[in-house]
């Protein structure tokens, strides 16, 4: 059983649970109302990040028997399941001692997975994070599991970049003759 449990996994399992748990913890304090109105986080320049509860992207799923689920409903599902089929296949390519990509990937699947569970069990999707500049009327509302998904896939991709580089500096490796 240990040995099931070792390394990547672990680090999988902790990337998902902090991503999961920090998401849908976030989503309850906002819900509960302790969140309280607008909130200025900080402020860079013209542009400020400001905590503000609001439902995002509404799945139409309240009414399934009436006709079935909406389109974005559908594409979110979707969009999870691709997210998820493509995370675990990498994962599957990684070398036993790569526990920071398997943490990496786990904060893309606990990502994914707060978003579809809350829309999937609420019919829509809270937008709390609010980024807007002073030329810009509406902004971007984003959540906790954007946060953590987007985080994952820059880890992976600055590790990608960082391994791919050392590579290719070697003087002996193929990836250096591949340029010639």
């Amino acid at each position: 059983m240990n040995e099931l449990l070792s390394g990547k996994l672990r680090a999988l399992l902790a990337g998902g649970c902090l991503a999961l748990g920090g998401d849908q913890l976030a989503k309850a304090w906002v819900s509960s109302s302790a969140a309280g109105p607008r909130r200025v986080i900080f402020s860079l320049f013209d542009h400020e990040l400001a905590l503000v509860p609001r439902r995002d992207l509404s799945l139409g799923l309240s009414g399934l028997g009436e006709g079935g689920a909406s389109p974005q409903a559908f594409g979110l599902v979707l969009a999870t399941a691709l997210i998820a089929t493509v995370a675990l296949l990498f994962y599957r390519g990684l070398a036993r001692g790569e526990r920071l990509n398997g943490f990496a990937l786990g904060l893309v699947l606990g990502g994914g997975l707060g978003n579809l569970l809350e829309g999937l069990w609420s019919g829509s999707v809270t937008g709390m994070l609010h980024w807007v500049g002073a030329t810009q009327a509406e902004g971007s509302y984003f959540n906790p599991a954007d946060v953590f998904l987007v985080s994952g896939v820059l880890i992976l991709l600055v590790e990608l970049l960082v391994v791919e580089g050392a590579a290719r500096a070697l003087p002996d490796s193929p990836e250096s003759h591949d340029a010639d």
